[in-house]
Parts: structure tokens; C-alpha cells; sequence
């Protein structure tokens, strides 16, 4: 028996059974997102008051869209204003019933704050009566691209009469290296890092809560974008993954927080596998080429989808990433080897799911044998 591989049966064998339960599990039916999404006593889809981070392009981009297409109002944020700028406009021709562009860069310590100040506004005109300075209220917005919009002072005015009913947290910040050669150069991409993909994550739930708990159609939702890198560490990824981890942990604590509260207000985390976007395309170049990509529109669908049944947690693929958690469970040290080969783009990886292991079992043997095992170190005990 392989010393990294505890248990009774053969680590082909279980990576087998690990596909087959996953796959059982996938094929549950749920009904859609238009069987799902809250209704006016006509039957119309309720405008709901949306807020998309990092939509001016990928998954933030279709989930606008999505939204648009169901009337919701919108407010987009994004650092790129004139990307934004015609993302809006593409969803005023879908048949939003409102939409506003609000430039922010998460990477600013405030830009969190003043962002969901400026939305609160947006959305709830004739309750914020924001006064910009000049004599009149302006509803327009004033994000100048670099998250130093306005609202700052006023936000406070807001909350107690405003509402919200969902906020997307999908903004993100990626960068791919190697930390034992390259980590203490790329401390400032740390930094970095944990700002935008965690720190103004927080920020940006922590001051929306009031306006979420304000929500009709049974309360406001928050509904975060993650990916498998909070769930599991990744080669090469190790700055991105720990800004990830660090964002499970937080918001699985506050769904318990909100638990113990009673409040209307759910979370829900999206694990996402590898989406086809121009952001993943560039992020990660030639890494982890053969791993199976989904769709942007489909990724989005998912998310919403899974914010609509507030579930705690949620995956897309569901099956793909479930197999990779039970074969982590099960052959973790074989699951890590198989990361690593799928990060280098291996040519045995590119391969259906089902033979992976097959075709890269003398590239894992090796990989598995340039390094001690746990078994090695207890046998000198």
C-alpha cells in the first residue's frame, strides 16, 4: 500500500467511485431562475435592487445582463468607466428598469464605503436626498474612477429608509507566480491581493447590511463570488488562494452571525471552477490550459441561481468541483500531485476527468517520490 494514500482500496478505484458519487450528486433538478425570481402580484418579475461588482466585463458583465433582462435596477461597479459605461448601456436596451455605472478601485481602503453609499442613492432616490453641495439633489452618482465617489458623509441618511436586495461581491484581483522563488519581491501583490479580494469584500457587507435588512421578497441577499482556491490551495496561486481562503472564512461565520440575529439577510458563497473570461485568459496565460472551462453566461446563471435559493454554499461545475473535494478527502497528497501537473499544463492532463489519473499516474509517481512522506517520518518515530 502507497504510504500517501490511506484507506482500503486502490487509489484508481477510489478516484472511480469519487466520479460516479459525484456525478449522482449533480443530477439533482432544481427549478430555474425564472421559476425562482420574486414575482408582482401581476406576475411580472419584481424589479429587484441589484449591485454587481466587477461587472464591466466576464461573469460580472452576464450577470448584469441577466438582471437587465428581469427589469431589476442596477448599479455596476468596476474600475474601467468606460467599459462600464457600455455595459450599462447594453442593459438599459435589455429592459432594466435603472442603471448606473459607479467607477471604483477596491484597491483604495475607503472605495468600499463610498461605493455602496453612492448604490444606496442610486437605488433609493426619493428616500436618500443626498444634497451634493451645490443646491439640489443629484441622483446621478459621482464615482470618479478611483472609488472617491460621493455619498461618504450622507451614507448614514440612507440606511435607515433605503434597501437593497442583493449584493454581488464579484470583484477580484489575480496574480499568478511562484512563492518560494518569487514571494519576497511580490509582497506588494500580496498587499494587494488581500484588499480588493478580501478586505473591500468585508467592507462593502458590513456597511450594505442595514440597506439588505430593509429588503422585500423576504430579505436581502449576499452573494459572493469565490472559486476553488478557497477552497483548496493551488499551485502557484498561493497569494490569490489565501485572499479566498480568508473570504470563506469570513462569510461562513457571518451567515451564523446573521443566524444567531434572526436577521433576513443571507449569504451565499459561489465556488467557481475555471470560467472562460478575458481576466482568467490573461491572469493565468498558459497555466492549467487542458482544465475543463465553462462559459461566462453559464457561470453567471449559477451564481444568481444559487443566490435566488439562498444557499449557504454553491458550486459551478457542481460535479467537477464535488469530485475534486471527496478525491482531496480521500488521496490528498494524489490530488495535490495532479494540481501541480494541471497548473503546468502537463500534457498528460489534457484528458477527460475520468482517465486523468490514468495518463499521469508515472508523472504523479514522480512527483510523490521527489519529496518525504508523512509515512517516512512516522516509521523514524
Amino acid at each position: 500500500m502507497l504510504s500517501w494514500f490511506k484507506g482500503p482500496a486502490s487509489p484508481i478505484g477510489t478516484l472511480l467511485s469519487v466520479l460516479v458519487l459525484a456525478y449522482i450528486m449533480s443530477q439533482s433538478s432544481t427549478p430555474t431562475n425564472d421559476e425562482l425570481w420574486p414575482r408582482l402580484a401581476d406576475g411580472s418579475f419584481a424589479p429587484l435592487k441589484a449591485v454587481i461588482t466587477g461587472a464591466s466585463s466576464g461573469v460580472g458583465e452576464e450577470m448584469a445582463y441577466s438582471y437587465a433582462r428581469r427589469g431589476a435596477a442596477l448599479v455596476l461597479g468596476a474600475r474601467r468607466a468606460d467599459r462600464l459605461a457600455q455595459v450599462v448601456a447594453r442593459c438599459q436596451d435589455l429592459g432594466a428598469s435603472a442603471a448606473f455605472a459607479v467607477p471604483v478601485d477596491f484597491s483604495q481602503p475607503n472605495a468600499s464605503a463610498l461605493f455602496v453609499a453612492d448604490a444606496a442613492r442610486l437605488l433609493n432616490p426619493t428616500h436618500a436626498g443626498i444634497n451634493d453641495g451645490d443646491g439640489r439633489n443629484d441622483d446621478q452618482g459621482s464615482g470618479d474612477g478611483d472609488g472617491s465617489g460621493g455619498g461618504g458623509a450622507d451614507s448614514a441618511k440612507t440606511t435607515a429608509s433605503s434597501s437593497l436586495d442583493v449584493l454581488h461581491l464579484n470583484h477580484a484581483y489575480m496574480a499568478s507566480f511562484d512563492w518560494v522563488t518569487d514571494g519576497a519581491v511580490r509582497d506588494p501583490s500580496f498587499s494587494r491581493m488581500m484588499q480588493v479580494s478580501f478586505v473591500s469584500m468585508v467592507d462593502a457587507a458590513t456597511v450594505a447590511l442595514p440597506l439588505l435588512e430593509n429588503a422585500g421578497h423576504g430579505g436581502g441577499r449576499i452573494v459572493v463570488t469565490s472559486s476553488a482556491s478557497g477552497k483548496n490551495g493551488v499551485h502557484q496561486l498561493a497569494a490569490y488562494s489565501a485572499a479566498k481562503h480568508a473570504l470563506h472564512g469570513f462569510f461562513e461565520s457571518l451567515q451564523q452571525d446573521l443566524m444567531w440575529h434572526n436577521a433576513s439577510t443571507s449569504v451565499t458563497i459561489n465556488v467557481l471552477g475555471r470560467v472562460d473570461t478575458d481576466g482568467s485568459r490573461r491572469q493565468l496565460g498558459g497555466q492549467h490550459r487542458y482544465v475543463k472551462i465553462e462559459t461566462a453566461p453559464d457561470a453567471a446563471e449559477a451564481i444568481i441561481h444559487g443566490g435566488l435559493l439562498r444557499q449557504t454554499l454553491a458550486a459551478f461545475p457542481a460535479g467537477q468541483l464535488r469530485a475534486q473535494a471527496l478525491f482531496k478527502f480521500f488521496a490528498p497528497q494524489m490530488h495535490d500531485a495532479l494540481v501541480v501537473l494541471n497548473s503546468q499544463s502537463h500534457p498528460c492532463t489534457d484528458s477527460s476527468e475520468a482517465l486523468i489519473l490514468f495518463r499521469c499516474w508515472g508523472a504523479v509517481r514522480e512527483l510523490l517520490g521527489q519529496r518525504p512522506h508523512v509515512g517516512q517520518y512516522a516509521n523514524d518515530v
